[in-house]
């Protein structure tokens, strides 16, 4: 995610996002003052719970998916602020 991510994109966006890929582990992905820090592990609190499965998420990462068509069919959940979500698609540009 790192390789995708657009600082300028993230102006003024500061998030917390756990990241369960199902099958694999969790992620913590933090996004704060324009800068990206991720790692292993579930973070404390979340202000964005996303599910997906390893295949969706690296078929959404190589543009073989797109984001919200796989969120409107189920294959990507999500708990919390939605606003963090469709953020996410522009900041990353995701498939």
């Amino acid at each position: 995610m790192a390789g995708t991510f657009d600082p300028s994109a993230a102006a003024g966006w500061n998030c917390v996002i756990e990241m369960d890929i199902q099958g694999d582990q969790k992620y913590n992905i933090i996004i704060k003052d324009q800068k990206l820090d991720w790692g292993e592990g579930a973070p404390d609190k979340a202000d964005l719970v996303i599910s997906i499965s390893k295949d969706d998420w690296m078929a959404i990462s190589n543009g073989q998916l797109n984001a919200v068509a796989a969120f409107m069919s189920g294959k990507l959940k999500s708990q919390g602020d939605m606003s963090h979500l469709m953020k996410l698609q522009s900041v990353f540009k995701l498939g």
